[in-house]
């Protein structure tokens, strides 16, 4: 594919996008592609991953498994975009590709780009103002960070876009979880990339990549453990643990043992 195409395309693109904005057309196309990602781009992309854990040490064999944690053991939220720690970059033909990562193993100091998960996100404490102190959303610390921004904030322009799109769906959750208790993907029919999602670090940390919300609501509820899938284990980490198991092949549930094993788990 040609250079001029390409950018004749992202041109075309981005001139719809923009002219989709007040016609809802992007809401549209974004709903279309999530459902195309759920039917042919996801199962696709599982098969592809399970197949390199096989046949790689550098993706643990069956990594679409989701192992269950202690809320408790969630300590660190990644300060890294999201995207480095849960998507690969690929090219067929040209075309500049994404694919979800899971159970990767990757060296580096990407483990070590983290906060506290209390520091690293706002939503701890806006849970706690909302639900505990019974406070209106315009008293929480959300009213105050989204009026500290200059542009929009995660996908709203305005505070009543905000509270309508997403206070009042992250509110509903948190409503169905105090009822029904903490329900996994797959009770709820969806796909396991979909679960919190987390990475492990070169000495067992856990590090929260996607899924703020849910930790923090598990942690107001008292909510003992729920289910993650890891994006990537430290290579370190997964070293230490072949050599202590004796093994070449590692499956999530055995690699996360001997972090559970630690905390009494």
């Amino acid at each position: 594919m040609s250079r001029k195409l390409r950018k004749t395309g992202k041109r075309v693109f981005t001139t719809a996008a923009k002219l989709g904005r007040k016609s809802g057309l992007k809401r549209a196309i974004r709903k279309g592609s999530r459902a195309l990602g759920e039917r042919v781009i996801g199962p696709a992309n599982r098969w592809y991953t399970t197949l390199q854990g096989r046949r790689s040490n550098s993706v643990l064999a069956n990594p679409f498994t989701t192992v269950i944690l202690p809320v408790e053991l969630i300590r660190f939220r990644t300060t890294l975009s999201h995207s480095k720690l849960r998507e690969q970059r690929t090219h067929i033909a040209g075309i500049k590709l994404r694919r979800r990562m899971v159970g990767a193993v990757l060296s580096g100091d990407w483990d070590l780009e983290r906060k506290p998960f209390s520091e690293g996100t706002s939503s701890l404490r806006a849970f706690e103002e909302r639900f505990i102190e019974d406070k209106d959303w315009e008293e929480t610390i959300y009213y105050t960070v989204f009026h500290g921004k200059d542009g929009p904030f995660k996908g709203c322009d305005t505070w009543q876009e905000f509270k309508q799109r997403q206070l009042q769906r992250w509110e509903e959750i948190f409503r169905e979880m105090q009822a029904r208790g903490y329900k996994s993907q797959a009770e709820l029919g969806n796909p396991p990339e979909e679960e919190v999602e987390v990475c492990v670090g070169r000495n067992g940390e856990i590090i929260e990549v996607i899924g703020n919300h849910r930790v923090a609501m598990a942690t107001i509820l008292d909510i003992p453990e729920i289910p993650v899938i890891v994006n990537v284990w430290h290579k370190r980490y997964i070293e230490h643990v072949e050599k202590q198991l004796d093994t070449a092949i590692l499956t999530p549930t055995e690699a996360i043992r001997p972090v559970l094993e630690q905390a009494g788990g």
